[in-house]
């Protein structure tokens, strides 16, 4: 639902102090005017870098969570965000070292993939 939202309305209709929304979402007078955002990106970060090591049981349903969430967030950063630490720090960064892993919580590792060639290169 938050995907669908940011990806249809305008960065000041979700992003700025006089949102409707963020009047709704922070309940106050006094809006910052980016809490709705810090809070889905913050979800959303958590569940699609969720540590996934020795699991074994429901693997397709979760992986299919973390494509929601990352769906999300990549629909909330292009919605607000033009610089592109943004993009790299929330979409495309891991951290092997802490195990905080993306590709591998919403690619299906079992499943071979084929992808056809668009350009045929010559070899001459």
């Amino acid at each position: 639902m938050f995907e669908v939202l940011y990806s249809r309305l305008s960065r000041d209709e979700i992003y700025s102090k006089q949102s409707r929304i963020n009047h709704a979402f922070e309940g106050s007078s006094n809006v910052e005017g980016n809490q709705l955002n810090k809070t889905l990106i913050k979800l959303c970060y958590d569940a699609y870098t969720e540590n996934m090591s020795g699991e074994s049981q429901l693997l397709e349903k979760r992986r299919e969570y973390h494509c929601a969430a990352y769906n999300c967030a990549v629909a909330v950063v292009i919605c607000t965000q033009t610089d592109s630490k943004f993009y790299y720090g929330f979409l495309l960064s891991e951290k092997k070292e802490k195990n905080v892993l993306i590709l591998e919580n919403i690619i299906d590792l079992q499943r071979q993939y084929s992808f056809p060639i668009e350009v045929e290169v010559s070899s001459n």
